[in-house]
């Protein structure tokens, strides 16, 4: 239980140990005269704490007594007693002997520890570790070291203990496996606990590293790696922990050293740290992208990170005989779904595309489930597949509408379709916002003569950049690409223009946005066969690459699809070069310079087809890797496959199958979002061509997103440990591997002479004596004493008290004759080394440790023989002078000021106390222009310059420190100068815009130029920065928050002011104002004027004026045609029955979504019966059962509604027919209204206005009676 324990007899099992603190906290086996000894012994008997034993310890020493002590019950096992030594008390080894004695057993047991004056240094032995040998102990003032005296490959060094703080180290073992050094020292009288690992075969101590500091252990995943650096993952959102997540991280020349890597990156490895075990966890990792002069893009798997909190990833690197793991399917998620529906209507649904933005997928294809024609539907999904809207229709206009391309950007879905209402083959487009709602209903985007259609469509700045293949270049065989551009609000930034002048028999065109241009590439075709071209432009319209060829070889090529990510353009197509069709592919830099010529990516598809539209590849682009899909159909069938890549064209993951169900599956179309990609196709499973589709999950989704900070870059290699106890005693500890050292040290002159007659040595043997008595050659010739002890007994008059002891180990397997060992006193105290130059090649290794403290080196010198100069590898171990340290303390590293003027004020420290001279260096480039010069700077003060004169702009600085004879220079810090207050731009909604009735809540989204902390307030235009409410995404150039609890009819009035880095703050608030429609508009006045009776020739035959007025008001929108003899009361069929939800049926067609809705106001039972009815003649009609409601605050004016059966194929209103919808009131002639007296009051949804075509205006009729 106890290793530090003689044996004792039998009985009652007894054990002893010494402490030097009275709370026997910490064991202790060296003291000095006048220094308290606590005792503790513990009484056991079969396991159990003895308590009511009789316990004595008898102290002797060199077989005397020196006294008795009663040892007292403490408790459980536990009796406790204490000596205090005198100064009279004999040096030396002491024995403790705990006797327990109770009424039927005794026991006793032993313990040693040593006596020192404190004064002299002296050689001793003592059974340190109660292993039955005694251990070789040496000892002065300062310093006790004890090690093994039997055996020199485990437990070398046992411990060292330093008297001045009782602070020592209990070491471990050196095995040829593993090693650990264990220990614990102060600094600046602060305990610093450390741990020395050797995880290396052999005793090679090369690979030495820290893997504790103050108990917290620092691991070190495996030594072949010699470099890392620690990565902080921050999980931004608050609620949810991040669980086996991809985590990006971007390398660069400014946060990783390239050279230490190998030149592909293949050495790196990543390693979790689990921060309650301690423990590195080698974890999965993908390279995206590896740039030795720019940036590399990495995926790494984190096990876990807690909701808001951190955790620590390692990159390890600088193997260079590693081969690469990199592996992008441990990395990430990659599962699917599962097939499921997206429409299985009647008759064929075909050709789907799907587009992502907002968190949701929008799916689009043409539709013939009416028999009819072909109509464009649409659904969406969010982004987990669950159903966001239900189909709805993109447009069902007269004749066909097919083939839809669909872009998002600026909180719009942009859908294009061919249509031919026109009787002829046009494109056209419409604009819905991120929830589905028409923002613009479908509208022309060109009506030539000549065919067009087959469009593509993308979004970049602003701007959606629409291409489409037309025949209006005058041969009506052959088709050219025309293009047209719009922005966010549907407004034509450049009308219709050609893309390419050659014709073709026909073409497909592909679109993608990336790196400031517009990539097109469409099919062409000369003698030789289709090929595929390109071009590029800006978001003006203007051409940035003209047309070039991306293939050029025979045999056709078509159908292209493009898209962008991560600075590279990837081109797909179908080529039959190898007599089958195959998918082919070809990726451009965001300069259009080829990254990787063409190459396969398809191998199963066999078809010979004219027009091989069957293989139709689709391609997109998420986390660091293009998705592409096709359909195959070499099994028979044909069904969906799908392959990924990287950015460079390096198979991620091999083709894969997305659906084989039975029947056929064709033209996939796929986009990314939030860690998905949506794959759309259509399907022959049921029988019937339906759309189906199916979301791959490459990776785990959260809010925001993930970021990581770099660390400084850590080494396993040179690890020197100083550490300091005041100003006179310090205690060096260095493992460390001089491979190379070539470095050559003058000659120490000197004899020895009669005054080292005490200097003494200490041999593993244990054997002890003068200097004057060792050679060389007994060093030379003593093989098995690989370490040794060299002490100064200090008897003489030669030195005082406070002197040396050295302990040097020297490597056993290397041919190296050791030459001489010494101390001196030349320009520095020093521990000298020297080896025989004939035994020693540069391939040598040298290990060592060393622990000396300081004492008084006037006469060291004499310890050395006078040798010849020598060389390699001739070594010095010394304290030599040290150069200073500089810290840069303010301005900090990449901040802001906003000032023309700062403060650099930095400290410099000297490890050896000298005085310093600072140069400043700093301009706006590279910080090696001297700006000013400080002399005589002390040692650990802080000093300022103030650097005036400074422009908005980025400027550099650093210090150098230097001393009589080193120096030392700071890291180049950068800060800013910016004293403009950022620009604020309102986004959303629009500054003095109308929100749609029923809307409750709004983003409220600005940008500002620069990086800032944005604040609201909702009262005050003048409204103090500290006053404000943070907006609740901030912190970067998008500042967003939610704003709810909105009504109807309200106008609301926000102002902001943003604070950037530099603390430059807007002195006026930015006003943002915008309302919320009310669901209901109210019209009031009077009905005045006159009748008059005209001739043919339009001549006044008799005129009335109009008094006593009766009849009623009425209003429709525009577009409606009413017959007004085919009226009827809402809610009741033309035959007089009761309707089933025609006031649902109202609400929808309408599209009104708010609570007050007509079914609310109008009904008491969720829209099917009318609240209150009353009678109205109309048009000399009697219309019965008109559902009523008033039409203000009174019951004076009522507004009942009314619908056009003239328009119905049934009897009855229901919202696919859309039949007219009339709102009417009857006059009352001078009644007291809401707004004053008046003729009437009518109110009418403000949808009613959008109601029928695109005429956005409202007809007001006037029946009298």
């Amino acid at each position: 239980e106890y290793a530090h324990n003689l044996v004792g007899s039998s009985g009652l099992n007894v054990t002893t140990l010494t402490f030097y603190r009275d709370s026997y906290s910490k064991e202790d086996w060296f003291f000095t005269r006048n220094e308290t000894i606590y005792i503790e012994a513990c009484v056991k008997a079969n396991g159990s704490n003895v308590t009511t034993a009789n316990v004595t310890a008898n102290i002797t020493s060199n077989g005397s007594e020196v006294t008795t002590l009663n040892l007292t019950h403490y408790s459980g096992c536990l009796y406790r007693g204490n000596w205090i030594s005198n100064s009279t008390s004999a040096v030396g080894v002491y024995l403790v002997n705990a006797t327990a004695v109770n009424d039927t057993n005794s026991g006793w047991r032993t313990r040693e520890f040593h006596l020192y004056s404190g004064e002299n240094v002296s050689a001793y032995h003592m059974d340190y570790n109660g292993d039955g040998v005694n251990e070789s102990i040496m000892e002065n003032k300062h310093l006790i070291v004890v090690f093994n005296e039997t055996d020199n490959t485990d437990k070398l060094v046992l411990y060292l203990e330093q008297k001045d703080t009782n602070v020592s180290y209990t070491f471990g073992s050196i095995s040829d496996s593993n090693a650990t050094y264990r220990g614990g020292v102060s600094f600046n009288n602060n305990p610093l606990a450390f741990n020395l690992d050797l995880p290396v075969s052999g005793e090679n101590l090369a690979s030495a590293r820290i893997s504790s500091v103050n108990g917290l252990k620092i691991s070190w995943w495996n030594s072949s790696w010699p470099y890392r650096r620690n990565i902080t993952v921050v999980n931004n959102n608050g609620t949810e922990d991040l669980s086996n997540h991809q985590v990006l991280v971007v390398l660069n020349t400014s946060n990783f050293d390239y050279v230490r890597a190998n030149s592909d990156g293949n050495d790196t490895r990543f390693t979790y740290y689990n921060s309650t075990s301690q423990n590195e966890t080698l974890i999965p990792y993908w390279i995206e992208q590896w740039d030795t002069t720019g940036q590399s893009r990495m995926w790494v798997n984190v096990p876990y990170v807690p909701a808001g909190g951190t955790a620590t990833i390692y990159l390890y690197y600088g193997n260079s005989g590693a081969t690469s793991e990199s592996d992008a399917s441990n990395v990430f998620d990659w599962t699917l779904n599962g097939n499921f529906a997206v429409c299985t209507a009647t008759n064929t649904q075909s050709y789907p595309e799907v587009a992502f933005g907002n968190n949701n997928f929008f799916v689009a294809w043409h539709d013939y489930r009416s028999e009819a024609n072909w109509d464009v539907y649409a659904k969406m999904y969010n982004h987990t597949g669950g159903l966001f809207k239900d189909e709805f229709v993109i447009s069902n206009a007269a004749n066909d509408q097919t083939y839809p391309w669909i872009a998002f950007g600026g909180d719009k879905f942009f859908i294009t379709f061919d249509d031919y209402r026109n009787s002829n083959w046009d494109y056209y487009a419409e604009m819905d916002n991120d929830t589905g709602d028409v923002f613009i209903d479908d509208f022309a985007g060109t009506t030539n003569e000549f065919p067009q259609g087959f469009g593509s469509t993308a979004f970049g700045e602003d701007r959606f950049f629409t291409v489409w293949y037309d025949k209006r270049t005058g041969d009506n065989t052959k088709y050219t690409v025309f293009a047209e551009i719009y922005n966010t609000t549907g407004n034509v930034t450049k009308d219709e223009f050609q893309i390419s002048n050659e014709s073709v028999l026909r073409t497909f065109s592909s679109i993608a946005f990336g790196a400031g241009k517009f990539f097109i590439a469409w099919q062409y075709e000369n003698a030789s066969g289709r090929k595929i071209r390109a071009k590029t432009y800006n978001s003006s319209g203007d051409v940035i690459n003209d047309t070039f060829n991306v293939n050029t070889t025979t045999h056709d090529k078509i159908r292209p699809s493009v898209a962008f990510g991560d600075n590279r353009f990837f081109v797909t197509w179908i080529d039959n070069s190898t007599g089958d069709y195959h998918v082919y592919g070809k990726i451009y830099d965001q300069d259009v310079n080829v990254v990787k010529d063409t190459f396969t990516i398809t191998t199963n598809c066999s078809y010979t087809s004219e027009t091989p539209i069957e293989i139709y590849p689709s391609i997109s682009f998420g986390n660091g890797k293009f998705f592409i899909t096709w359909h195959n159909g070499s099994s028979g069938d044909n069904n969906i496959l799908a392959k990924i890549y990287d950015i460079n064209g390096n198979v991620v993951k091999n083709e894969f199958e997305v659906s084989t169900a039975t029947n056929d599956q064709e033209t996939p179309s796929v986009a990314f979002g939030n860690g998905r990609f949506f794959i759309t196709w259509y399907d022959e499973r049921n029988g019937n061509w339906d759309i189906y589709a199916d979301l791959f999950k490459d990776s785990k989704y959260i809010s925001p997103e993930p970021t990581t900070s770099i660390g400084a870059e850590e080494t396993v290699l040179d690890i020197n440990i100083t550490l300091r106890t005041g100003d006179v005693d310090y205690l060096t500890y260095k493992i460390n591997n001089f491979i190379g050292e070539e470095t050559i040290f003058s000659d120490i002159a000197g004899t020895l002479g009669s005054s080292v007659t005490d200097d003494r040595y200490h041999l593993e043997n244990g054997s002890d004596g003068l200097v004057t008595d060792l050679t060389k050659d007994q060093w030379n010739s003593y093989t098995n004493s690989n370490y040794s002890l060299i002490y100064d007994n200090s008897t003489s008059g030669d030195s005082v008290n406070d002197n040396v002891i050295a302990w040097i180990r020297f490597n056993e397997t290397e041919n190296i004759i050791f030459q001489d060992i010494g101390l001196w006193n030349s320009s520095s105290e020093a521990l000298r080394v020297r080896y025989n130059t004939s035994s020693a090649t540069e391939t040598d290794e040298v290990n060592y440790i060393l622990a000396f403290t300081k004492g008084d080196y006037s006469t060291i010198d004499q310890w050395m023989y006078k040798i010849e100069s020598g060389k390699y590898p001739t070594i010095n171990f010394m304290t030599a002078p040290q150069a200073p340290a500089v810290i840069l303390n303010s301005p900090g590293n990449a901040t802001y000021i906003n000032k023309n003027y700062t403060l650099l004020n930095w400290t410099c420290t000297d490890p050896d106390g000298d005085n310093m001279t600072a140069y400043v260096y700093g301009d706006n480039s590279t910080a090696t222009t001297l700006i000013n010069t400080i002399t005589n700077c002390q040692n650990g003060s802080s000093y300022t310059f103030n650097w005036t004169g400074l422009n908005e702009t980025t400027y550099y600085w650093k210090v150098n420190c230097t001393d009589s004879s080193l120096s030392n220079t700071s890291d180049v810090y950068e800060f800013t100068v910016d004293t403009t207050p950022p620009n604020i731009t309102i986004i959303n909604p629009e500054n003095q815009s109308n929100l749609s009735a029923g809307t409750t809540w709004t983003w409220i989204n600005i940008t500002t130029d620069e990086n800032a902390v944005c604040r609201y307030n909702l009262t005050n235009s003048s409204f103090d920065y500290s006053q404000g409410v943070n907006f609740t995404n901030t912190g970067g150039q998008n500042h967003s928050f939610n704003y709810s609890g909105l009504q109807d009819g309200q106008t609301y009035t926000l102002y902001y002011k943003c604070n950037d880095s530099a603390g430059n703050i807007n002195p006026s608030s930015v006003t943002h104002v915008f309302s919320v429609k009310s669901t209901w508009h109210i019209f009031y006045g009077h009905v005045t004027g006159n009748i008059t009776l005209q001739g043919v020739g339009n001549e006044t035959i008799y005129k009335w004026n109009v008094v006593n007025v009766s009849g009623n008001v009425y209003v429709a929108d525009a577009d409606s045609t009413i017959t007004w003899t085919k009226l009827y009361a809402l809610g009741k069929t033309s035959n007089g029955s009761n309707g089933t939800t025609d006031f649902k049926d109202a609400d929808t067609a309408l599209g009104i979504n708010a609570a007050d809705n007509i079914s609310t106001v109008y009904t008491d039972d969720n829209g099917n019966t009318a609240r209150n009815t009353t009678t109205f003649n109309v048009f000399k009609r009697v219309v019965e059962y008109v559902p009523i409601d008033e039409s203000t605050n009174n019951t004076n004016f009522w507004t009942g509604i009314l619908w056009d059966s003239d328009d119905s194929t049934d009897t009855e209103f229901n919202a696919t027919e859309r039949e007219d919808l009339v709102f009417v009131v009857e006059i009352n002639e001078n009644a007291q209204g809401k707004y004053g007296v008046c003729d009437y009051e009518i109110k009418i949804p403000y949808k009613l206005q959008e109601y029928k075509d695109s005429t956005d205006m409202l007809y007001f009729y006037l029946e009298l009676r």
